[in-house]
């Protein structure tokens, strides 16, 4: 989403454009039945109930890794909404809904979320910059509660 708060992503990429006849057909099938909302996070996330899944990798709106991207984030993802979607997923967490959430891997986000079990560096590759010598590794911040913990260490046993 740009500035405005519209989408502005080209379909497809320099090198492989997305045609006419690509599958939205088919995904339309699959998204049959399938209730599609427009709307706060927080009030998505206030629906998630017990056996549910809530992901969320909101902008970034604090400096981390030389983000280019702090000053045009927070115009869309304020620091208050960072606190906002800490709260609402503290909620989900007491009724006992899977989060799992990427973040900046920044002090500050590590404090907001320094009661959730489970925090953790994870390094990749930066592949957004526009020019090459700005594409390299960079870490992201990934947070999950016990219930989401649980489900994955149970998975892997399967």
């Amino acid at each position: 989403m740009n500035r405005r708060g519209r989408f502005n992503v080209p379909r497809g990429t320099k090198t492989a454009i997305v045609l006419p006849d690509d599958d939205f057909h088919g995904v339309a099938q699959l998204l049959k039945g399938v209730e599609l909302d427009a709307r706060d996070f927080e009030e998505s996330i206030d629906e998630a109930n017990a056996g549910d899944v809530v992901f969320c990798d909101p902008p970034y709106t604090v400096a981390h890794n030389m983000n280019g991207f702090v000053k045009y984030n927070q115009t869309m993802f304020s620091w208050e909404d960072q606190r906002r979607l800490a709260s609402a997923l503290r909620r989900a967490d007491k009724r006992d809904v899977a989060v799992v959430m990427t973040n900046a891997d920044h002090h500050d986000l590590r404090c907001l979320y320094s009661d959730f079990a489970n925090m953790v560096a994870v390094g990749r590759a930066s592949v957004i910059a526009g020019a090459v010598a700005g594409r390299r590794q960079t870490t992201e911040l990934l947070v999950t509660n016990d219930v989401a913990q649980r489900r994955l260490e149970a998975s892997n046993c399967e």
